[in-house]
């Protein structure tokens, strides 16, 4: 039987002490006749316990309420544990991801990078980088997402964990000012007078067709060019 009590040695320090507890019998009538005892000093054992519980209380209360996904997998990519932001994102229950490849849920043109993206994990952190996930919806969603070993212990991870961010808003305004810039393209290309922009510092950002005409340029040669030097070239 084994028991942890806390006892106070002479000079008032508080110990944690581990006991082991043996009965003794007798050898010809099996009675019992006492109790073997050995104690330890498991002070600093308990203490590291305690600390590591408190860690992982920490750790489990980042994991479950971050607002960014969460994902840990083996060194193989299968996936282990995802937190309640990541199965928000993707719509998915954590027993439908736990035990899949992300290979699964990658898409499919991004399979050769996932590959060579783990190798690069294996020996340290990889900075932040585009995919996309599937949905359970059937939808994709690209995300930004980091990655590192954890648990190194003889030099190799035990597993790697990452953190995902839904970036489906910025890329659907990315999509919109793309969208944009090319209408204004398209009218700008078709009016008979001379259209540019020009930023706060002085460059062209847009030139259209007429404009670009008058110097023998096409528009992509005054992008980010000074208004300064072709104002040099005409005087």
């Amino acid at each position: 039987m084994y028991n942890t009590s806390e006892n106070v040695t002479e000079s008032g320090r508080t110990v944690s002490v581990g006991w082991y507890n043996t009965p003794l019998r007798d050898a010809a009538e099996g009675k019992a006749i006492g109790v073997a005892a050995l104690a330890l000093d498991v002070t600093e054992h308990e203490r590291m316990t305690r600390s590591l519980a408190k860690s992982e209380n920490k750790y489990r209360s980042l994991f479950e309420t971050s607002l960014d996904g969460i994902l840990f997998t083996d060194t193989e990519g299968v996936i282990q544990e995802a937190n309640p932001a990541l199965l928000d994102m993707l719509g998915y229950e954590n027993s439908e991801l736990r035990g899949r490849s992300v290979d699964d849920i990658s898409h499919p043109d991004l399979l050769e990078k996932n590959r060579k993206i783990r190798d690069r994990i294996q020996v340290g952190p990889h900075g932040a980088y585009e995919k996309e996930y599937f949905h359970k919806d059937g939808s994709w969603v690209p995300v930004s997402l980091h990655a590192w070993p954890v648990g190194e212990g003889d030099g190799r991870p035990e597993r790697f964990m990452g953190i995902v961010r839904d970036i489906s808003e910025s890329k659907a305004e990315e999509s919109a000012l793309e969208e944009s810039q090319l209408h204004l393209r398209l009218l700008s290309d078709n009016l008979p007078v001379g259209i540019s922009y020009i930023d706060q510092t002085g460059r062209f950002r847009f030139v259209n067709k007429e404009l670009a005409s008058w110097y023998g340029w096409s528009p992509e040669d005054f992008i980010s060019m000074p208004v300064s030097d072709l104002i040099e070239e005409e005087f």
